[in-house]
């Protein structure tokens, strides 16, 4: 039986799907964004395996199970087409979910992603998971030297960055051992040539954390998908919130959210 993951849903308009990444929530990943957003869409918002309340499975996270799970969620709160937009590691998610509905699936957007882990990035993700018994202030550190660019960080008295450090570092999800490991083995390379959906690409091209070549990449061979560089890090969506609510605004296009009609009916 398909287990069913946490989820909330705000605001009206479109449907739109917003997959939050690793050891994270939908409010951590997608920052001030998300209020925006919900100005003129309907955000479900589905909490990834050992993140809130979402269950872990019985062993490692499973790319089809989670794509599943996530259009599960999309039907269980009343709505049929959609689109999806996938963070840091929620991108590769959020391109297994357009693979596997592409009937479902509107539109596809990837913030700050990749398709799979290259060496730099996988050699990251490993250095968090050794650094995870290490205590919050290392983890912190980690997090937010590869999280926040340098001319932000460059703007903060040194108190409020140790207070970011600690806070990062102390606000871990329960599954991040299990996310980390789904991080640096999800593979949705295979996928990319026969996506159909339309795609729009963003990355900060001041992400320290995953870089932006993997957006590049992503954008070179999924066919029409088109790539915006902004001025930011690997949260773009904060650093440059107006500009990415704009894109994604533009992207999608009015329309109305299709309820699923037995539930509709009921």
């Amino acid at each position: 039986m398909l287990q069913q993951l946490a989820y909330e849903v705000v605001g009206t308009g479109p449907v739109l799907v917003s997959v939050h990444g690793t050891s994270s929530t939908p409010a951590q990943t997608w920052g001030p964004a998300l209020g925006q957003l919900a100005k003129s869409h309907t955000l479900v918002l589905p909490y990834l395996p050992g993140s809130g309340s979402s269950p872990l499975p019985q062993g490692p996270i499973h790319p089809v199970v989670l794509a599943e799970q996530i259009a599960d969620v999309v039907s269980r709160a009343g709505y049929t087409r959609f689109a999806i937009a996938g963070a840091s590691t929620g991108a590769p998610i959020a391109i297994k979910v357009a693979s596997l509905f592409p009937d479902r699936v509107s539109h596809l957007i990837s913030v700050c992603g990749y398709s799979s882990a290259r060496p730099s990035l996988r050699l990251r993700l490993e250095l968090w998971a050794s650094l995870l018994d290490a205590g919050p202030q290392a983890v912190g550190r980690l997090l937010l030297t590869l999280g926040m660019n340098d001319r932000v960080a460059a703007m903060m008295p040194p108190e409020m960055l140790d207070e970011m450090v600690l806070a990062i570092g102390s606000n871990l999800q329960p599954g991040t051992p299990d996310q980390l490991a789904f991080a640096q083995t999800v593979d949705v390379e295979a996928e990319l040539d026969s996506i159909t959906t339309p795609t729009l690409v963003i990355t900060g091209l001041r992400d320290n954390f995953i870089d932006p070549a993997h957006s590049a990449h992503i954008a070179g061979r999924i066919p029409g998908a088109e790539l915006l560089q902004f001025d930011g890090g690997h949260g773009v969506t904060s650093d440059c919130t107006n500009a990415v609510v704009e894109a994604i605004n533009n992207f999608i296009g009015p329309s109305r959210p299709v309820k699923e009609s037995k539930l509709a009916d009921s």
